[in-house]
């Protein structure tokens, strides 16, 4: 049975409902939080393995007050299906509108990996330019998401499947530059996507 909301459930709903009307295009890890934590609390019925708690694989919303309408990447990494859902806040319902299969993406693997890692630090190193550098005086702004395997393009390479092979880029680069002296790692300056380093004033 459903239950009904609560103070916290409203707090939380005006809260989501204060997100979506900003930036619902872009949706944030808070309002994909919230989202997963209100619909566990309000016992919505997604259907069968489409659980609350997946809600941070939500990408593409649409907001048309109280109906939101997202897409959801079922399996993260294999992209092989991907749903459209609308969810109405006032009847606490969630209906699912479609179901596609993209292609398959291709592969990123380990020596690809390496590859890409090795062409930036060389880059770097030689200070020549690269679509994933960005340099400002003495530093060096290293952007994982602008390489054909890395960036991410809907129905063809997820968010989701992206940020984790961006991830595996960034801990390789991280890797090649630990053993180049000149340069110390800006980590205040880092984001999930990007590392930042500075050349040594002696270099």
């Amino acid at each position: 049975m459903e239950t009904k909301p609560d103070a916290t459930t409203e707090v939380m709903r005006e809260r989501i409902l204060t997100l979506l009307s900003t930036a619902p295009r872009d949706p944030s890890s808070e309002l994909l939080d919230l989202l997963a934590d209100y619909w566990h609390m309000r016992d919505v019925y997604f259907g069968t393995k489409m659980e609350p708690w997946k809600a941070g694989r939500i990408f593409e919303i649409d907001w048309d007050p109280p109906i939101l309408e997202f897409r959801i990447e079922r399996h993260p990494g294999s992209w092989d299906r991907v749903q459209r859902w609308v969810y109405d806040f006032d009847s606490n319902e969630a209906t699912r509108l479609s179901e596609w299969s993209p292609p398959q993406n291709p592969p990123y693997s380990k020596e690809q990996v390496n590859r890409d890692a090795k062409q930036i630090v060389g880059a770097l190193l030689e200070d020549k330019p690269h679509s994933c550098i960005e340099k400002k005086g003495n530093d060096y702004r290293i952007w994982m998401g602008r390489l054909p395997h890395t960036k991410p393009k809907l129905y063809d390479l997820p968010q989701r499947t992206a940020k984790g092979r961006q991830s595996r880029l960034k801990t390789e680069v991280a890797k090649l530059m630990e053993m180049q002296e000149d340069f110390e790692r800006v980590h205040e300056g880092e984001s999930p996507g990007s590392l930042v380093y500075r050349r040594k004033a002696s270099s």
